[in-house]
């Protein structure tokens, strides 16, 4: 007399002698093979878009910059970023297209090498806007600590230095 499995694992062995079962793990390797190239093929894609939704949207906003200068800075920041991340996005593009026709070829290594002038460009652009927030964020600290130390400074000078650290001077 056999005894008869129960519960999950009788079910999963059954569930592993179907045929649809075998069928699934034999499919499976060309199933992820799939996948994975379907999410390679549309990375490019979404970096482009969150490339160009980033310059869209810091020429949207208000007409004007607001006095204090930020508003203008983030924009800027924002524009520079995106057609950094595009051009960066164009160029791998275009380094995929250089096979072919040898007219073909020089065309898309003269795109190639303005893209990279480009990207070269807005990096720097990057790294000078970066340096602007660094400045701008350093003042606006120095601002805020000159404020509070001000009352400090005042009082040092109403009674005296003298007596505030503890002394008389003659």
């Amino acid at each position: 007399r056999v005894r008869r499995r129960r519960g999950l694992r009788a079910w999963l062995s059954r569930l592993g002698r179907r045929h649809e079962a075998r069928a699934l793990q034999e499919a499976w390797p060309k199933v992820l093979t799939g996948l994975v190239f379907t999410v390679h093929a549309l990375l490019p894609a979404a970096s482009t878009y969150a490339a160009v939704t980033v310059i869209l949207h810091a020429f949207q906003g208000q007409a004007y910059p607001t006095p204090d200068g930020w508003c203008l800075l983030h924009r800027v920041a924002n524009t520079v970023l995106g057609f950094y991340s595009l051009g960066c996005v164009l160029i791998f593009h275009f380094q995929g297209w250089s096979t072919g026709e040898r007219y073909e070829v020089r065309a898309i290594d003269r795109i190639i090498r303005c893209l990279n002038l480009g990207v070269a460009a807005m990096r720097g652009c990057c790294v000078l806007v970066a340096w602007t927030y660094a400045s701008i964020a350093l003042d606006l600290g120095l601002s805020r600590a000159a404020v509070t130390v001000r009352p400090l400074v005042a009082g040092f000078a109403e009674v005296g230095i003298g007596e505030a650290i503890g002394g008389a001077v003659p």
